[in-house]
């Protein structure tokens, strides 16, 4: 399950009811998952650790940043904050996005934040 991540969203924004979890192999809405969104913004290719280009639109920091502006649609005066926590780094594609999201809806501040890298693990059980 290496490459999967996991994210979770603060949402301080007005009128948006949205499940604050998101998990990159899972495209539907379900399960307190975060689907795809609409498509409201450009994701790249980038290239992962083996050197293939890997489409990078499944990832959480997009589908998040995407389901917002869904909800927000042409609200563009909309203001608040979207605090983003998530397992690895975000890429170069999803940092775009991100000021994307921030060109179209310049009163809500984006803060994405990682784990540096380290992987969120419940502890084991201790007999």
């Amino acid at each position: 399950m290496s490459g999967l991540a996991w994210a979770v969203a603060e949402i301080i924004v007005v009128k948006i009811n949205l499940s604050p979890f998101s998990w990159s192999p899972f495209s539907y809405a379900g399960k307190g998952l975060i689907g795809s969104g609409s498509g409201n913004f450009v994701a790249q290719s980038v290239p992962n650790k083996a050197g293939d280009m890997v489409y990078r639109g499944i990832d959480t920091e997009y589908k998040i940043l995407d389901n917002i502006a869904d909800q927000l649609g042409s609200n563009t005066s909309a203001r608040g904050a979207v605090n983003i926590l998530t397992e690895k780094a975000a890429c170069a594609s999803c940092l775009n996005v991100a000021e994307q999201f921030k060109a179209k809806y310049p009163n809500i501040t984006v803060n994405i934040l990682d784990n540096q890298g380290v992987m969120l693990r419940p502890p084991r059980k201790t007999p």
